[in-house]
């Protein structure tokens, strides 16, 4: 009896110890002062058994050798690295201001990226940084996405700045292949240049991604060597195209300029061999060569006149695809491969923005295919005709 009780009072002895060491490990229960939180706020985190944590992050147990450590905080499980917090031993609550850093960009935009609302559930707890966070009961606070007045602000922006270039693009020629000035007053007949419609997407892409970006997170510093890069193709294919259509135009209006001469002089000039055949003159055999010549060359100038004539004119716009995809011979792969690739890319761009919150670093080897189908499309555009 005596071998039992001695057992019992050894089991109690060894229990009691651990069950005083697991009332005293910290746990985190609640946040203080707010049910919501997003970037650039402060966020206060109570901490049962404070202390406990206060001395494991400092080493202050004696004959510890490690080193202190920097108490994180820890948003659905993922730690919010160097940021270190305000403590407050006697309230036992720790306080965040949430900022984002280079240490905290990759889990900012885990926790922001890919929304679908203002707000986003998520857990919130504390602990070292390289460790697991603490167990806590909060499970659903809210982390704010998206402030409601900024977010209005970008999209009333945003809208404003589509109405209007839309409205330009379908009344101006701001889309549109230039032509001459007898066109200007109606542009719906020009067609849409492919060359400029390219730029704009990138344009209008990077515009409304930079305020998406800028809304969400705050930062305005999102645009990289490589979509920069990017622009500047678009800009490229667009300016070499203009500049090629113009070369095209400058000679079709010298050649009727030479036409229109040639075409004046040659009457006076037929009608002097006319008078000199009718006075029987020696050379009468070469005279009438010569005659014939000149009719002929005056018959293939009014052919080759109103053929220059009708190239100073640009296509009559059929509709907007295959306005961009086609010239007076029909669709053309050329141009089917730059709308394609443009199409693609823009894709993966809106993609990769809406789920890290960043603009895509696209590689060199990627931006290269990119330049080699506008250079492709550029070089084309030498042969190509705009009038049948």
């Amino acid at each position: 009896m005596r071998n039992r009780f001695s057992a019992l009072l050894l089991c109690v002895s060894l229990l009691v110890p651990g069950i005083a060491a697991a009332q005293t490990q910290p746990i985190v229960t609640g946040i203080l002062g707010t049910t919501r939180a997003g970037l650039n706020d402060e966020l206060t985190v109570q901490v049962k058994s404070l202390r406990v944590l206060l001395d494991k992050a400092d080493c202050v147990n004696p004959g510890s050798n490690c080193k202190p450590k920097n108490i994180a905080l820890f948003l659905n499980g993922m730690p919010l690295r160097g940021i270190a917090p305000v403590r407050d031993i006697y309230n036992e609550t720790l306080q965040y201001t949430l900022s984002r850093t280079d240490q905290t960009k990759d889990v900012w935009s885990a926790l922001l990226g890919s929304p679908t609302g203002t707000t986003r559930l998520v857990t919130v707890s504390v602990g070292l940084e390289d460790d697991y966070p603490l167990q806590t009961q909060v499970e659903k606070f809210e982390l704010v996405i998206l402030r409601p007045i900024w977010s209005i602000i970008a999209l009333v922006i945003v809208t404003l700045m589509l109405v209007a270039f839309f409205k330009l693009a379908r009344r101006s020629s701001l889309l549109r292949d230039p032509g001459p000035a007898k066109a200007a007053s109606d542009t719906s007949k020009i067609p849409f240049s492919l060359g400029r419609v390219q730029m704009a997407f990138w344009f209008i892409l990077v515009i409304i991604s930079f305020l998406f970006i800028w809304v969400t997170t705050g930062q305005h510093d999102t645009i990289s060597a490589q979509i920069l890069t990017l622009i500047g193709i678009g800009t490229g294919t667009a300016l070499g195209s203009a500049l090629i259509d113009a070369s095209k135009r400058e000679e079709n209006q010298s050649a009727v300029a030479s036409l229109e001469a040639e075409k004046s002089a040659l009457p006076a000039e037929i009608s002097q061999i006319n008078q000199q055949l009718a006075g029987q003159p020696p050379n009468r055999t070469e005279l009438e060569a010569k005659l014939t010549t000149r009719l002929q060359r005056q018959q293939a100038a009014e052919g080759e006149l109103t053929k220059a004539r009708t190239a100073l004119n640009p296509l009559e716009s059929q509709q907007f695809f295959k306005d961009i995809l086609s010239d007076a011979n029909g669709i053309t792969f050329h141009r089917f491969q730059l709308a394609v690739w443009t199409v693609v890319l823009g894709f993966i761009f809106c993609a990769s923005v809406y789920r890290s919150l960043s603009m895509p670093q696209f590689s060199d080897t990627l931006l290269a295919l990119m330049g080699i189908t506008s250079g492709t499309y550029i070089g084309f555009k030498f042969p190509e005709q705009h009038a049948k």
